[in-house]
This record gives C-alpha cells, sequence and structure tokens, in this order.
C-alpha cells in the first residue's frame, strides 16, 4: 500500500502531462521574464488572442509600468518605426515566420530585442526557423505538474550557430510554476553561453596580391608581401581555437569597391563576399570611408602603425640652402657685423691719432708709409676676419692690443666657421615636409603596386586629396609606355639609387629599407603624408552579422593576452635607425660652391662699373682744367 501511495506522489515527476499554457499563465510568464531578465520594457504584441484576452494582457502591462503596441501585419508595419529596444510577445501560430524574416532584413532580430514565442514543441521545431547566435528567443515549454498542482514551465532559449545548422541548440534560461514565480533561473549571457560554435566554418575573405603568398602565410617570410593579410591569417587561426570554428578561406585579388550603379554597391572582391553573405568576416583590413557605415561594422585594428607614406631620399642640403650662411643663425651674423664695425671704428680711432703724434710720424716717414683711409680699415677688417695679411699695422701699443683681440676673435669664429660648413656639406635637407614641395623638388614618382593604390590614384575618391591625386598621377605616373606602379622591391630600389619618390605601406618600406640601404642611406630617408586621407583601416563585418561581438570579445583575448603583440612584433619590421654619419668622402661640386663665385662675380661686376665711372669722371674733370 505505501508503494502505491508513494508511485501517485512521484508519478507526476516520471510522467509529466503535457498541458497547453493557458493565457493568464502567458500574461504572468511575459510580466516575469521581463521583470527577471530586466528586458527592454516596451513590449511589441504579436498575438492572435480574442478581443477579452488581449485587453486583458493591454491592462496587466499597464499596472506594471510597461509600454506595449500592438503589431498589425494586415497594414504590413516596418518595424523602423518602433523603438529598437522592445520585447516581442508572439504565437508560432500567429504569423510568427513573416514577423522573424521582416525582423531579420531589418536588423531588429538580434539583442536587444527578446522575443518571448508561445507555441508548442512540435511547432517550433517544425518551422526549423535561422535563429542565429545573437538572438534571444525565449521559447515557454510546459514540463507537466508538481506534486502542488502547479504548472511547471521550463524557458527554452533555442538558437543556430550557422544557417545549415540541422536542429537547434537550447539553453534553458529558468524554470517557472503558475502558483508563484521563478523557482530556477539562470543568468544567460549571449556571448558567454554561445561562444561554442560547435565547429562552424568561419568564411574569411582574404586579399592577396602576390602568389607567393601562399607559400610564406605562417612561417614570416617576406615580410613585405600582404603583411596586412598574413597578421589576420594568423589571428584567425586562434580566434577558431576561442571560437571552437574550421577555418574556411576566400581568396581576392581585390576589395571591391563602390560600384557606380545605384542598385549594386559591392559586387565584387572582399567587400562584395562581406556584404552579400559570401565570408562572415575580412581577413584583410580595409579603409573606412563613412559610406560603407551603411553595410559594414569596423571591428578591430590589427595594424596598429599602418600608414601610407612618400618614401624619397632627402638631397643634399646645398640644393636648397646657402651652406655659407646656415654656420651662424641671424643674430650671431648681426652681431659679428656689428663687433667688426666697432672694432674698424676703434683701430680708425687709434691710426688717426698716430697720424697727430711726431713720434709715430717720423717712424712712417722713415719707412716710407702713406696713412691709411677709411677704405684701407675696412680691407684691413676683412682681411682679419678671412685670416689674411694686412698691409697697415698700428704702431702704438694700444692700437696693436686692439689688432690682437680681432685677430684671436675672427681666428675663433674662422674655426667653428669652418667645423660648421664641413659638418652641413654632409647633411641633407629637412625643408621637403609636403607632397607640394616634394613634387615641386622634380622628383620622379612611382607608386606601390596594390589594387587600391590603382583605384585611388586613377579614380576621383573622397579617400584622396583631389588635385595632388591629378596632378601626380597625370604628370609623373602616367605613360605612354605604362603607368609606374612597381613592385615594393623594384621602388624602394630606385628611392635608394635615385632621386625618386616612392608611394608606398610604411611597413613595407620598414622591411626593405632594413634590407636594402646602408647606414649612410638610411640616415638620408625622409617620408612626407601620402594624398590619402589619414586613417586606421579596420577588419570589418556585416553590421547585421550575428557575430560581431563574439568577433569583439575574441580579437580582446587574443590583445590581453599578448598573442597579438607577440605576432605584429614577429611579422612587422621595426623602422630603421639612422646610427650617426662617420667618415665619409664627400666631393664639392659647383652646386655646394656657387655662392663665392656669386660674391666672386658681383665683386667683378661692382668693379668694373666702378672702373667705367672713374673713367668717366676722371675724363670729366680733366676737360674742365683744360677750360
Amino acid at each position: 500500500m505505501k508503494y502505491w501511495l508513494l508511485y501517485l506522489l512521484i508519478s507526476p515527476l516520471l510522467h509529466p502531462v503535457r498541458c497547453h499554457i493557458d493565457k493568464n499563465a502567458k500574461i504572468n510568464i511575459v510580466i516575469d521574464i521581463i521583470k527577471k531578465k530586466q528586458t527592454p520594457s516596451s513590449v511589441l504584441e504579436n498575438l492572435c488572442w480574442g478581443p477579452g484576452s488581449t485587453i486583458k494582457f493591454h491592462r496587466k502591462l499597464a499596472e506594471n509600468q510597461l509600454k506595449f503596441v500592438p503589431y498589425i501585419h494586415e497594414k504590413n508595419q516596418s518595424l523602423t518605426m518602433f523603438n529598437h529596444r522592445f520585447t516581442v510577445v508572439t504565437e508560432s501560430s500567429c504569423n510568427f515566420m513573416l514577423l522573424m524574416e521582416k525582423a531579420r532584413l531589418q536588423g531588429f532580430l538580434g539583442v536587444p530585442t527578446v522575443w518571448i514565442v508561445f507555441g508548442l514543441p512540435q511547432d517550433i521545431q517544425t518551422l526549423s526557423h535561422y535563429i542565429p547566435v545573437n538572438c534571444l528567443l525565449i521559447a515557454p515549454m510546459e514540463n507537466g505538474r508538481n506534486i502542488d498542482g502547479s504548472l511547471e514551465i521550463v524557458l527554452r532559449t533555442p538558437y543556430k550557430t550557422h544557417q545549415d545548422f540541422v536542429g537547434y541548440i537550447e539553453n534553458v534560461l529558468g524554470r517557472w510554476k503558475t502558483n508563484g514565480s521563478f523557482f530556477e533561473f539562470n543568468d544567460l549571457s549571449i556571448h558567454r553561453n554561445r561562444s561554442n560554435l560547435l565547429g562552424m566554418p568561419l568564411r574569411v575573405s582574404y586579399v592577396i596580391g602576390n602568389k607567393e603568398t601562399f607559400k610564406h602565410m605562417t612561417d614570416y617570410r617576406e615580410k613585405h608581401i600582404d603583411n596586412v593579410t598574413k597578421i589576420n591569417y594568423i589571428l584567425y587561426q586562434f580566434f577558431c581555437d576561442i571560437l571552437n570554428t574550421s577555418h574556411r578561406a576566400i581568396i581576392r585579388s581585390i576589395w571591391g569597391f563602390k560600384s557606380r550603379q545605384p542598385d549594386d554597391t559591392f559586387t565584387k572582391g572582399l567587400l562584395g563576399d562581406v556584404i552579400y553573405d559570401r565570408a562572415d568576416i575580412s581577413g584583410t583590413i580595409c579603409f573606412t570611408p563613412t559610406y560603407r557605415l551603411k553595410h559594414l561594422r569596423f571591428l578591430f585594428a590589427p595594424v596598429k602603425d599602418f600608414s601610407v607614406f612618400m618614401v624619397f631620399r632627402a638631397p643634399s642640403l646645398s640644393y636648397y640652402s646657402n651652406i655659407f650662411r646656415l654656420p651662424f643663425d641671424n643674430l650671431l651674423w648681426m652681431s659679428i657685423g656689428a663687433l667688426m664695425v666697432v672694432c674698424g671704428v676703434m683701430v680708425a680711432m687709434m691710426f688717426s691719432w698716430e697720424d697727430r703724434e711726431k713720434y709715430f710720424l717720423r717712424q712712417t716717414a722713415e719707412n716710407n708709409e702713406n696713412s691709411p683711409r677709411f677704405l684701407d680699415i675696412i680691407m684691413m677688417q676683412i682681411a682679419i676676419i678671412c685670416q689674411m695679411d694686412f698691409f697697415y699695422e698700428p704702431k702704438s701699443v694700444s692700437g696693436k692690443l686692439i689688432t690682437f683681440m680681432t685677430l684671436i676673435f675672427s681666428t675663433f669664429l674662422y674655426t667653428a666657421y669652418s667645423a660648421r660648413i664641413v659638418l652641413l656639406l654632409q647633411s641633407n635637407t629637412n625643408s621637403i615636409t609636403d607632397v607640394r614641395l616634394l613634387y615641386n623638388a622634380k622628383f620622379d614618382f612611382g607608386v606601390e603596386d596594390r589594387s587600391y593604390n590603382r583605384y585611388y590614384f586613377m579614380n576621383p575618391a573622397d579617400q584622396t586629396d583631389e588635385y595632388w591625386r591629378r596632378m601626380i598621377y597625370e604628370n609623373k605616373i602616367r605613360q605612354s609606355k605604362g603607368d609606374k606602379f612597381l613592385p615594393p622591391r623594384d621602388g624602394i630600389r630606385l628611392v635608394r639609387d635615385t632621386y625618386f619618390a616612392f608611394h608606398v605601406e610604411l611597413n613595407v618600406a620598414r622591411y626593405l629599407v632594413a634590407q636594402l640601404f646602408n647606414n649612410e642611406e638610411i640616415c638620408t630617408l625622409r617620408k612626407v603624408k601620402s594624398i590619402y586621407n589619414n586613417e586606421m583601416p579596420y577588419v570589418v563585418a556585416h553590421k547585421r552579422s550575428p557575430y560581431i561581438k563574439l568577433f569583439l570579445l575574441s580579437y580582446r583575448k587574443l590583445v590581453e593576452v599578448g598573442i597579438h603583440h607577440r605576432e605584429y612584433q614577429k611579422l612587422f619590421a621595426k623602422s630603421p635607425i639612422c646610427l650617426g654619419r662617420g667618415n665619409m668622402f664627400i666631393s664639392v661640386g659647383f652646386k655646394e660652391s656657387y655662392f663665392p663665385f656669386v660674391i666672386y662675380a658681383a665683386g667683378v661686376c661692382s668693379s668694373l662699373f666702378i672702373l667705367v665711372l672713374e673713367i668717366i669722371a676722371a675724363s670729366y674733370f680733366k676737360r674742365k682744367i683744360s677750360l
């Protein structure tokens, strides 16, 4: 007898009775889920109930300070007219498929939108609708009655890792009973509890411009070829371990750019794969113009210092400046001039005083000397500065002392000036600081042969400075025998050997410069900003991809544990360092010494002009005297 009573007590647990959830229980479940899970307080109601039950549901929502909006299929309402944050309450038998498809197309399927779907278990399974990873769909299922007679409801959250997944994966959000509320509740996190994608093929679209890249994807060789693709290929191997996916690579030769047809924005390349759901994520970084925000979500910038520059070897300083003026700054030149004037005045005063003293006049007469005139004193000062001999010498001790101090002063100046001139002859100019100065410097130009360079140089785009793009492409790049889009190694060689400016990605240039340049050549390298807008390229996914949060968290893990930094250091070369110019032989040509020739020519012309004036003046005075 006692065994029979025990069987009666536990039989509901062993053989649960399948019961339909009545409308009162459904209303209470919705209220309790919203409060417990803290889902959006605006309710979008899509229930095929009678007027009485619907009014009762609305009244219950209002009593709990919850907003509600009925969805009317007959009006073909767009979900964009509603607030994005809402809780959808619907039934599997009430146009559920149409509403879900509309939500998917309009981007309202995933969180923070929460779906509460009532229906029989077989109805949900029969629909086999694609419920993505980021969609929180709560399906209350009856689980029989407890001993106290209350109905137990299990809140299941089915989803699929991808569209081809057979069946559903379920998480249990909690258990609810009709005579109370939740007696079991799991704080479900979409991105923590669904991070295992169960071997899903992760479709990654890569841009590869060189066939040799396939041989060196993970061996850290040929770092200048497709380096922005290689680093992502390596990181996605860790991605697959974090998310438990397989890696399916899609290889493209171009990024795919905006089409001129309004209804066919991106049809080819990497961007076309991502936008048209042929790929889940890009394997090569992309630029971030604003028009792409309509389709893409920028996730992460794996290349921290990606930038495109025009690299060139700076010409000698003498090509752009008068090196004979550069050893001293303007203030020092003015100070030297003022001091020499003061010394000249003092020397003139001493000579004037000596001309009035009988002792010094007697010495002058014995040596058959003339008294110095004003121009003689000027020539004397110039001779002192240039470390040359001079004819007139003061005879007094004070005059000799003034001359001696002037000689000492000019000796130190001459030494400093000579040392500085030698250094300047070995220096290169730093005056080329932008594209305009580089263009006017008569350099030859070349561009790294990549698809995005060809597109942006050959076509007007918001990504570039249109004036300089057109000037450089039409006058420097485009040629009858072929545009000057060069392999990076050839372009860097031209930079080394000639006056050549090469438009190249900076990390590529660093690797090749370290291989091809010696220290003296490295010290002459300069760079100016490209014609491109300065922006950081990112890895992208479709803006409505269900995996965006998982991708972001995976990248964060790779950064936090140092894997990204390690791979970046191994794959990208550091900038070569100039270790000093050292001793080097410099041959001085006419370009370096043109200024002395200018002074000489100016002096000759001035002397000839004065000679002509003197001849004219002498002839005039002779005629005047003869008259």
